[in-house]
């Protein structure tokens, strides 16, 4: 499908610029769209090493693992991104 097209676009402009932001960002948002919450906690891992403490995308990714019912993950990357940000906290629940 066109997730998965998308996913091999980005996996190809990655190898050519690896470490690149936006690229992970977008593979996060992708995986987690697919429902493959294991791909996207490998990019989630490459972009965190990177940008350690982004919080609005620490919530944003955290968001992502609740709607696919990976409570355990999503608690413990909201509460990295309110530690990264206080002002995320009441966002964060």
């Amino acid at each position: 499908g066109l997730l998965d097209e998308a996913r091999e676009v980005y996996h190809r402009r990655l190898e050519k610029r690896p470490g690149d932001l936006p690229i992970l960002r977008r593979l996060i948002d992708l995986a987690l769209a697919r429902g493959s919450p294991a791909e996207a906690h490998h990019h989630y891992e490459a972009l965190t090493a990177r940008a350690p403490c982004d919080g609005s995308l620490l919530l944003r990714i955290g968001m992502g693992y609740h709607r696919l019912g990976d409570r355990e993950t999503a608690r413990a990357i909201r509460e990295r991104a309110v530690a990264c940000d206080p002002r995320l906290k009441r966002l964060a629940h």
